[in-house]
């Protein structure tokens, strides 16, 4: 198996170890996958990086077999023991250094990307590259569920893929904005004080929201907004006068998705050899298919949301200037265009006003009329544009 080569990794003593982020937090991992040799006799099968963070190399007796090839047997079995055995001086003195202190928190952050994982993920995922016969790729994938179920159990955890609601963490949330201090202490963005604290309030609902139900409580949200009388009325979010507690909003459930949301059509991209196999896992359009051959309302999921990032692809490209022909082409493509169509490209660079009309099936108010989902994907639909094959256009993400 070859993954990409990475420059500038080092070894660590076990206390350096046990501070460096992404050791912790993948403990639960190591143990569902029975790693037992994750940190190295030597300390050197778990290195850092450049910037500190771990990198595990080598996770040593993995899944069915030991470092030195020998089958476990029945010491990897239904029950995940690794939970305690990994943490046992006396059983493994070197893990048990390096995961020393592990809190409350780092384990349910591992329990929660465990649950992420579908049984249907794992099914695939063993029978494409997992090893022996098609029938002892089976039984290892059937004894993966149940040392997952077993994990879910074990921290109290609901299957997301049968329902359930996994765990949000404050740290796992972006910053909120602080409206009555936006410009230093007592310097609000606002020059009206009841509409910073409005704004403040409506945060504070997003924050809780996401907190207590995750994207159950998030999805279709209202939030209070006050008059200058104090009086307070819910609205939907997307609604809201603030475009920063929009963005705020869509930031949040953004960071929900990506630790909450379950990994069930994304295999990883190592397994990924032809463009047609990620257009068929993400389930977006079908590879070789344009928007002409797509139905209006596939169109309005004019964007790709991944439910987490699973590698790094780094993209050797141009960067395009303002004097580019590409982009005098594209104003001049913009200059052609109704004044609808022109208020809508606003309104996708602007806000998440046109992304909330899909998400929330609220009509939205452009140039003083209102339009549904429908209409909107239909004009959207109508002034969309192929690109150049080989053209790639990148979002820079913060």
């Amino acid at each position: 198996i070859a993954s990409a080569w990475m420059d500038g990794l080092k070894q660590a003593q076990p206390g350096e170890l046990s501070k460096a982020p992404g050791v912790h937090d993948g403990f639960v991992v190591d143990a569902w996958l029975g790693n037992w040799d994750v940190v190295g006799t030597g300390y050197d099968n778990l290195l850092l990086d450049k910037k500190g963070r771990a990198v595990r190399i080598d996770p040593g007796g993995a899944l069915l077999y030991r470092a030195q090839g020998e089958e476990k047997g029945d010491d990897f079995g239904p029950d995940v023991h690794e939970l305690k055995t990994m943490l046992d001086a006396s059983t493994n003195a070197h893990s048990a250094k390096v995961f020393a202190g592990i809190s409350k928190e780092d384990l349910l952050r591992g329990a929660r990307r465990v649950a992420r994982i579908s049984p249907k993920a794992i099914d695939e995922l063993v029978a494409k590259a997992g090893p022996g016969s098609a029938k002892e790729r089976k039984k290892l994938a059937q004894l993966l569920k149940s040392r997952r179920a077993y994990i879910l159990k074990h921290f109290g955890l609901s299957d997301p893929f049968a329902g359930g609601q996994l765990p949000v963490f404050e740290s796992d949330l972006p910053e909120p904005p602080d409206f009555e201090n936006w410009h230093g202490k007592g310097k609000g963005l606002s020059s009206k004080s009841w509409v910073n604290a409005s704004n403040n309030e409506a945060v504070a609902h997003i924050r809780k929201s996401a907190l207590e139900g995750g994207l159950t409580s998030l999805d279709g949200l209202k939030v209070p907004v006050r008059d200058d009388a104090g009086k307070v009325k819910m609205v939907p979010v997307g609604l809201h006068p603030s475009q920063h507690v929009r963005q705020y909003y869509d930031d949040v459930r953004d960071a929900v998705a990506n630790v909450t949301g379950g990994i069930d059509k994304i295999p990883p991209l190592g397994l990924i050899s032809e463009l047609a196999d990620l257009t068929k896992a993400t389930a977006f359009f079908p590879h070789g298919v344009t928007t002409a051959d797509e139905k209006d309302k596939t169109v309005g999921a004019y964007f790709l949301r991944l439910p987490s990032v699973m590698a790094e692809i780094p993209l050797d490209g141009h960067y395009i200037t303002p004097q580019h022909p590409f982009v005098k082409q594209g104003k001049k493509w913009f200059q052609a265009r109704s004044d609808v169509e022109k208020a809508i490209i606003g309104e996708i660079q602007d806000s998440g006003l046109i992304n909330h009309v899909f998400s929330d099936r609220e009509p939205a108010k452009l140039l003083g009329k209102k339009y549904s989902p429908s209409a909107l994907s239909k004009i959207m639909h109508e002034m969309s544009v192929e690109l150049e094959e080989g053209m790639v256009i990148q979002r820079g993400m913060t």
